[in-house]
Order: structure tokens, then sequence, then C-alpha cells
């Protein structure tokens, strides 16, 4: 959990790249901003084609979330049709703790997750599975 007075406000940032969609997260990690996030990359689904996309979490904030909040992450991601079954997602998490953190996540995630959502510790790793390549 942060210390009091060091709550930092979670953000994201969505940025097209050549062949992928690029999110950076920020601050600490909050139901509501990753809700927000799976909202925004669900207007994306509506093209053709599957919707390749990178989050980024070495600016991320570690704090300590509970089986509840990470549920209720995951619900976001499960409700969305487009992202479901027309999306694969690399996470890069360098930190352990936030590493651990998306890795329960995926578990809560379930069948929904099954190549479509992976963890990562480097962007160089999470890029090659989005695109790919063999890691």
């Amino acid at each position: 959990m942060d210390p009091p007075g060091n709550d930092s406000a979670a953000t994201y940032e969505i940025a097209q790249r050549d062949a992928h969609v690029h999110v950076t997260l920020r601050g600490r990690p909050r139901v509501e901003t990753v809700v927000s996030m799976f909202r925004a990359l669900e207007e994306l689904t509506a093209g053709d084609g599957e919707l390749l996309v990178l989050i980024d979490e070495s600016e991320m904030t570690a704090g300590l979330l509970g089986p509840a909040e990470l549920s209720e992450m995951m619900d976001a991601l499960k409700s969305s049709t487009g992202l479901r079954r027309r999306s694969r997602i690399a996470v890069c998490a360098p930190s352990l703790l936030v590493y651990g953190l998306n890795r329960m996540a995926q578990a809560f995630a379930g069948q929904a997750s099954e190549g479509r959502l992976e963890v990562f510790r480097t962007v160089d790793e999470a890029r090659a599975w989005l695109l790919g390549h063999a890691r």
C-alpha cells in the first residue's frame, strides 16, 4: 500500500505504433483507471483485424491490490467482447511486485486470457510475443 501522502493518480496514455497500440500506465494502479483503459481499447477493436496491444507498466508505482480489485479489473476485460475475441495484449511489468500482480490478474481472467493476454518482464519480450516472434 502507498504511504499516506504518496497517492499518485493513475493515468494511461494510448498511442498507435506501426504494428501495435502502445499503452503507458503511470502511477498507482486503480480499478477505475484500468476499467477506463479497457473501455478505450474496446473502442479500437471495431476495425478489421486483430488489435495488438502492448501495455507498458514500467512507470507504475507499486501498490498492493486485493483480490477483489484484481477481479474487478479483469471483469472489465472479460466483459469486453472486442478485446476477448479480436485482440492480443502483452503486458510489460519490469518490477517483481507489478509482475506478480499481473500474473494474479491473469489468473482471475481465466480462459478469457488464454492466448490473448501474457505478462513479460521486458518490452522486447512483450513485443516479440505480440508480433508473433519466438521469445
